[in-house]
């Protein structure tokens, strides 16, 4: 019994042996595979219907974040000559001058490729998905071709590097995707690693919401460190054991079950009231009372 590695191995010698352009040896092969392949009813019912195989209240969009040597480029074989297909970085080079200080992470979530083709998996029909059809505004590049203003924001998503697994890409990463640059070989000066240039240049990150500068970011992050620093503290307030806490004497001392240990009350640490109204709403009717 042949198996499908058998069949496609087939069907790419017998184009080899045909010849012709190496678009049609991709799709003669291409079609050899979906024959092969086996398909369940609902997904034929689905495929005849124009239905869509998949939903999402989001469209993602993939920046790859790399180095420029370690991205691989498609190629077009619309003629007898081998052309590269444009990518997210080359349409972001041509954008309008309008947009000069728009990152390459703002420019992928707000703009998108128009496709020639009538259906797209992807997008579904709309009437089915009860979505409201909204005017369609465009953009054009240098090179005068458009995009499409997005309806909504993509999300999205980037290659994933920490700080401890490769510190270079890291910050390369985050320089290339938030940044504005018409050339990105201009990036980073000669010699220079991506940790230095983020530092030298962490001023010009542009964050995706908004003009939000680095100092405010810093600004919210101390304020949501606080918030946590106290909710903690709160919380090991509550779990206090009432028993153990020393006891208020008819003098101005704190004394517990050691007759050695005396304390003055000033030097007691002082409730804030948000401690003190926690610790009354706790409390019983007879407590209260």
């Amino acid at each position: 019994m042949r198996t499908t590695c058998d069949v496609i191995r087939d069907a790419i010698s017998k184009a080899k042996r045909q010849g012709g352009d190496v678009w049609k040896q991709l799709f003669s092969v291409s079609m050899t595979i979906l024959n092969q392949r086996l398909v369940s009813a609902p997904e034929c019912a689905y495929r005849l219907c124009h239905l869509p195989l998949k939903m999402s209240s989001r469209k993602t969009v993939f920046v790859n974040s790399c180095r420029p040597e370690e991205r691989f480029r498609l190629l077009r074989f619309d003629s007898d000559e081998t052309s590269i297909y444009n990518n997210i970085f080359d349409r972001y080079v041509l954008r309008p001058n309008e947009l000069e200080d728009l990152s390459l992470a703002e420019f992928a979530v707000r703009f998108e490729t128009i496709s020639n083709s009538i259906w797209s998996e992807e997008n579904g029909d709309a009437e089915l998905r009860d979505e409201e059809i909204t005017p369609v505004s465009f953009i054009r590049l240098r090179d005068n071709t458009r995009m499409r203003v997005r309806n909504r924001p993509a999300v999205l998503r980037t290659r994933y590097y920490t700080i401890n697994s490769d510190k270079e890409a890291y910050y390369y990463s985050l320089i290339v995707c938030h940044i504005p640059f018409r050339n990105e070989g201009e990036l980073l000066f000669q010699n220079d690693t991506a940790e230095d240039c983020f530092i030298r240049r962490q001023r010009d990150l542009r964050p995706l919401q908004g003009n939000v500068n680095a100092e405010q970011f810093s600004h919210a992050e101390q304020i949501i460190q606080q918030a946590i620093a106290q909710a903690t503290a709160l919380n090991a307030a509550r779990e206090i054991d009432v028993s153990n806490a020393p006891m208020l004497c008819v003098g101005e001392q704190m004394v517990n079950d050691d007759d050695n240990f005396c304390e003055d009350v000033g030097e007691r640490a002082v409730m804030s009231d948000e401690l003190f109204l926690e610790s009354i709403r706790v409390l019983n009717i007879q407590q209260k009372n």
